[in-house]
């Protein structure tokens, strides 16, 4: 037990909808059939269940890093300030836990060294990438709902984080997304208001160097949170933050494009497949996204 410690993390859960609509094609798949026809059955089956799952889990995974890489020293660093620049641009490791159709990812945010920066920095990863794989999903043809908090857990050997934070997300999830979007905890507010603060006698003891990355890193953070039209605060995936960083150059503007196109498509057929066959309650909630999409300029 002495090695069994609880700490603060940030813990993003996910929930991929329509999977057991999916997976009951499963019961159809009848071993009497010829087993060239039962591999292919058993194929599409797998790319839209168990292997959507491992394609969404790269997904995030590429995502983490692409946004908490180290990035190549500017040559206006003084060579004496190299060292410094590269730990200021170290992360936190990304835990992962998959179970059924739900994901659960976490960074700590403890602190363990001479520098914040790597925590603030897995923290920015985490947002990001959750951001960018929800639009991924929708292009895909399938939706998240989801939540982000920060409390207190310990880290399972399985990599699981279990303590109240992972209640926390659990019941933002199941409670209060209601439709397919990412709800952020209180928890996450408060820590970027109240800790992230250079007057937070904590954050204060680092040298300026760390207390001005975290302070701009929390910054940008603050401007990807949102009030949904219900007064509950959202990660804004279609806001400024993350399209700017996915439309840097001319071949990812046109992805980025292609992206909306395709997530658009697929949250109009939901809707109208829904409205169809007389589902209201599913239906009122791809109205909900459908509504988000348009609010932020994407029809």
């Amino acid at each position: 037990m002495d090695d069994i410690t609880a700490e603060c993390f940030c813990v993003a859960f996910i929930d991929i909808l329509g999977q057991k609509e999916a997976l009951r094609a499963f019961r159809n798949l009848s071993f009497d059939k010829p087993k060239e026809q039962l591999q292919q059955e058993w194929a599409r089956t797998y790319e839209s269940t168990a292997g959507f799952i491992e394609n969404l889990r790269n997904s995030f995974n590429n995502f983490f890093k692409s946004y908490t890489t180290e990035r190549p020293v500017p040559n206006s660093i003084p060579q004496d300030k190299v060292s410094l620049w590269r730990n200021l641009q170290q992360t936190r490791k990304l835990n992962e836990y998959t179970f059924s159709d739900c994901i659960q990812y976490s960074v700590s945010l403890r602190d363990t060294g001479e520098y914040y920066s790597p925590v603030m920095n897995g923290l920015w990863g985490i947002l990001m990438a959750y951001g960018g794989m929800a639009l991924f999903a929708l292009s895909q043809g399938k939706a998240l709902r989801g939540a982000i908090d920060i409390g207190l857990g310990t880290k399972l050997s399985s990599g699981e984080v279990y303590g109240s934070v992972s209640l926390d997300v659990y019941e933002l999830e199941s409670k209060a997304a209601q439709y397919p979007r990412i709800v952020i905890g209180h928890g996450v507010i408060d820590f970027l208001q109240r800790f992230v603060n250079k007057e937070n006698p904590s954050l204060a003891s680092k040298i300026d160097n760390d207390i001005e990355v975290c302070v701009g890193i929390k910054d940008h953070l603050l401007k990807m949170l949102a009030y949904d039209f219900d007064k509950v605060v959202i990660l804004d995936y279609l806001g400024e933050t993350l399209r700017t960083s996915l439309t840097n150059t001319d071949a990812a503007r046109k992805y980025f494009s292609a992206l909306i196109n395709n997530a658009v498509k697929f949250i109009e057929t939901e809707y109208a497949k829904h409205m169809n066959a007389n589902r209201m309650e599913l239906s009122k909630k791809y109205g909900y996204l459908l509504n988000y999409f348009k609010k932020s300029g994407y029809k």
